[in-house]
C-alpha cells in the first residue's frame, strides 16, 4: 500500500486535534525608571528608552511621572513581552544602559496576558 504523506491527518468526526498549535505567552511588565538628577529629561529619557528594540518586546505608548523626593520625579511605564523571547533582565538591562541618566530600573508587575 501507498504511503500518503497525510495519512496522519485524524479522520473526519475524530476527537484527535489535527496541530497542537502552541500558544504564544506573553506578559504585561510595569517599570519604575529614577534618574539620577532632579533636572533629567524625562520625557526625553523616555523616547530614547521607546526607541531601543527587541524581537518580543513592545513599549506602552505612553508613560507617567511620579514624585519621588525633593522635586525628583520617576518614570512609570509599562511593555509587553513574548516570554520565550525576552526576559526580565533584558528589559532592566536595555535600560540600565542609558547609565548618565538611569539611577535604576525596578520592576513593579509581571502579569500573563490571556
Amino acid at each position: 500500500m501507498p504511503t500518503i504523506p497525510w495519512a496522519d491527518i485524524a479522520p473526519t468526526g475524530s476527537s484527535i486535534p489535527l496541530f497542537s498549535k502552541k500558544r504564544i505567552e506573553k506578559s504585561l511588565v510595569a517599570l519604575e525608571v529614577k534618574p539620577w538628577e532632579a533636572d533629567t529629561d524625562l520625557t526625553a529619557l523616555w523616547k530614547k528608552i521607546v526607541a531601543t528594540q527587541q524581537e518580543g518586546l513592545s513599549w506602552g505608548e505612553n508613560m507617567e511621572l511620579e514624585e519621588v523626593a525633593y522635586g525628583i520625579k520617576k518614570i512609570i511605564m509599562t511593555c509587553t513581552v513574548v516570554d520565550d523571547l525576552v526576559s526580565a533582565d533584558d528589559i532592566t538591562e536595555k535600560i540600565e544602559a542609558f547609565e548618565e541618566e538611569v539611577q535604576s530600573v525596578n520592576m513593579l508587575s509581571m502579569n500573563k496576558i490571556a
